[in-house]
């Protein structure tokens, strides 16, 4: 028997569980896996026979964790999906404030910023506390990723649209 801890915020354990605990039964079940949940800590005890069920349980409530539904996080049962996480601490921002500021221009205006990202790239960006997400397959992802970091930089949003238009041509 193998066995697993995984921490997510508080505010995505009703996220995990799921309406009824649909969600829950549902990663149980595709990956032979028991979930122990503990609402009040944010921790997920994972138990299983399989190592990589376990691995896959752990990608999954990972992705909920950080702010994906959970119909985008099950993307990650199949192999060609992979999810990255850039965290913005690694573009050395020390204030909250500047935070804050890079969370906003990776959403842009009413969400157009991440809209036009997902639709060049086909992925699936959550921004969710210290950390922008991206589930995607490799290739895609990556392209998501250098737009993304692109903007972290501080270069304007089109220059990072033109970037993706000319990869996508």
């Amino acid at each position: 028997m193998a066995f697993s801890k995984i921490l997510i915020p508080k505010e995505r354990i009703n996220s995990l569980i799921g309406r009824n605990g649909t969600v829950r039964k549902i990663i149980e079940e595709k990956t032979g896996v028991k979930l122990f949940i503990h609402s009040a800590l944010g921790e997920v005890d994972i138990s299983g026979q399989d190592s990589l069920g376990i691995m896959d349980a752990e990608q999954v409530i990972k992705a909920i964790g950080r702010g994906f539904n959970p119909s985008v996080a099950f993307k990650l049962f199949e192999d060609e999906y992979v999810m990255e996480i850039i965290d913005l601490s690694d573009f050395k921002v020390k204030s909250k404030n500047r935070k804050l500021t890079l969370r906003g221009r990776i959403i842009g205006k009413k969400g157009i910023t991440r809209r036009i990202i997902e639709q060049y790239t086909g992925c699936w960006i959550a921004v969710f506390g210290k950390t922008v997400s991206i589930i995607g397959d490799s290739m895609n992802i990556s392209y998501a990723r250098q737009a993304i970091e692109m903007i972290l930089e501080g270069s304007e949003q089109g220059t990072a649209y033109k970037f993706l238009k000319k990869v996508y041509k």
